[in-house]
């Protein structure tokens, strides 16, 4: 299976969420940690739509994450008429994740801040303490995919 983590940007939540999953955060990470994270912060609006590889999970299930804007039904709808077009069986299950509901205003202002003005040296650290807020839910929510995966 492939287990697709997206949000507006893919690089905050969904990140987070990535790492999660692949057990790469430990269980009370700091907000270094999270900048630590290769992707986080870093995905620009020109990478939406692409899937960047995290790894393989204890299942052997392949994480990826990706930004998508407002367009996620778009993707979805391409994914659905994929799998309509190709040989039965060519393609694998994708489970789409979207832990946007999860974000707060800190992780909206800081990624604006550094993803659209540039200022990453106030906009990264806003979006991390505001991941930090949030990570009970997206580990709530890794947590019943990995359940899931079992």
């Amino acid at each position: 299976m492939i287990i697709v983590y997206h949000c507006y940007g893919g690089t905050h939540s969904s990140v987070t969420a990535a790492a999660l999953h692949l057990k790469k955060l430990h269980q009370n990470p700091t907000a270094n940690d999270l900048l630590k994270l290769p992707l986080f912060d870093k995905v620009n609006a020109a990478d939406w739509g692409r899937l960047f590889y995290h790894g393989k999970d204890c299942y052997g299930n392949l994480v990826y994450t990706m930004g998508r804007g407002k367009r996620f039904k778009l993707i979805e709808m391409f994914y659905q008429s994929l799998l309509e077009v190709c040989p039965e069986g060519t393609i694998k299950e994708v489970v789409f994740i979207d832990t946007l509901p999860y974000v707060n205003m800190k992780m909206r202002i800081g990624g604006f801040l550094s993803r659209h003005l540039g200022f990453v040296y106030l906009g990264r650290p806003l979006t991390a303490i505001g991941t930090l807020e949030i990570l009970p839910n997206i580990r709530k929510k890794v947590n019943e995919i990995l359940d899931s995966c079992k």
